[in-house]
């Protein structure tokens, strides 16, 4: 999962894409990113499995990390595959509300379900802050797009809303302001709404497949944007209701081809699926009685 990580680093889309349909198939279960791909030697199925290895020899051998859920979506999201991001980030939720402390995502799982189970453990500490950062910071600068870059005063707003959702609210603390913004998804048109609180910068609004375009903002300033199919509508408002702006931009035919390759590229990709070959070498030895913490083989 480190490749996660470097993508950055990568000038060849074409390598990205690849890297990250590669990782989502291979590594990312339903319940998180393992360490390590199950047809790999070295692959530990359980994080703790005493009668048959010691629990460190998994932790970074198989072992979910729920940290690295965050960087597994925002690399589909950067792919324009909100909707497939957004299958983990619905099963991490469901593991917040519904599983251990009410709230928390846990620091590990197991790669595999135990027998009879259809969902993995959790395990290694039950409670992670990096687990639950990564996957409220893939919301807001992800799947909303807010991005702020304080040292310009610009803030970068790039939108990723999944189908499955119809209406959001929400507000964005920002320096010493704060971002409210709001949309709402119909069956022929979709709109963006944003408002300045104690805030002064220039919004830039890369959405869906429109070209970009930027906006300065007071406190109080309003900004509306009407997605239609091939035209977005954008007006801005000050903190009177006195219009501003209103003006209408079309399709950036770059980002339409390049949305168009994603898609295709990763029609009917799915979550990596468990094999339960119990054939592993780390399965090879059965202790009894079983490892325990100071055991030294």
């Amino acid at each position: 999962p480190n490749q996660l990580y470097t993508l950055d680093l990568i000038p060849d889309n074409d390598i990205r894409l690849q890297a990250t349909r590669d990782i989502w198939t291979r590594l990312v279960y339903p319940w998180g990113v393992a360490s390590l791909a199950q047809d790999d030697a070295q692959f530990h199925p359980y994080h703790e499995n005493w009668h048959h290895y010691h629990k460190d020899d998994a932790y970074h051998n198989g072992t979910v990390w729920l940290w690295n859920n965050g960087m597994a979506m925002q690399r589909m999201i950067e792919a324009g595959q909100e909707d497939i991001a957004w299958q983990l980030f619905v099963n991490m939720n469901r593991q917040a509300l519904a599983e251990g402390a009410v709230g928390s995502l846990s620091e590990n799982a197991d790669a595999w379900p135990l027998e009879g189970a259809t969902w993995a453990r959790r395990s290694g500490t039950f409670l992670q802050a990096w687990s639950n950062a990564e996957q409220i910071r893939v919301w807001y600068q992800c799947f909303l797009g807010i991005n702020p870059q304080m040292l310009t005063k610009t803030i970068n707003i790039a939108p990723r809303i999944p189908s499955a959702l119809s209406s959001v609210q929400y507000s964005q603390v920002i320096g010493n302001g704060h971002l409210e913004g709001g949309f709402n998804r119909t069956d022929s048109q979709r709109v963006y709404a944003y408002r300045a609180i104690d805030l002064s910068a220039t919004l830039h609004f890369s959405v869906e497949n429109f070209v970009d375009f930027d906006i300065d903002v007071t406190p109080g300033t309003t900004i509306t944007l009407v997605a239609h199919d091939n035209k977005i509508e954008v007006t801005s408002a000050n903190d009177k209701g006195e219009t501003l702006l209103s003006t209408t931009y079309g399709l950036d035919e770059t980002k339409v081809a390049q949305q168009q390759k994603c898609d295709e590229y990763f029609a009917g990709v799915g979550f990596a699926v468990p094999t339960m070959n119990t054939d592993l070498p780390s399965l090879s030895r059965y202790f009894d009685p079983p490892l325990d913490y100071s055991s030294i083989e």
